[in-house]
């Protein structure tokens, strides 16, 4: 039984890893236009340095998350399993 109640608190924990991504979303711009680089004088685009590490760290509240809500799901099958044992 307690098993099951660590794998819901995971769960529970993996959601909000998981929701820090949608909650948190990079607020500037994505790409940024450093000046004319091609040759007739048309914009050269690039990715934002802190777009990136905003996705960055991002991804690693989302491998965190989901890490733990399998770990939840995993403890919370034991559980129910070991409870059908011994009725």
């Amino acid at each position: 039984m307690h098993i099951s109640i660590a794998g819901l608190v995971l769960d529970i924990l993996g959601a909000g890893f998981l929701a820090v991504d949608f909650f948190h979303p990079f607020r500037g711009q994505t790409i940024k236009d450093v000046g004319s680089g091609a040759i007739n004088g048309g914009a050269h685009l690039v990715v934002n340095p802190d777009a990136i590490a905003h996705a960055n760290k991002n991804r690693v509240f989302i491998l965190i998350g989901l890490s733990l809500l399998f770990l939840g799901f995993v403890l919370q099958g034991i559980g129910t399993w070991l409870s059908s044992l011994h009725p």
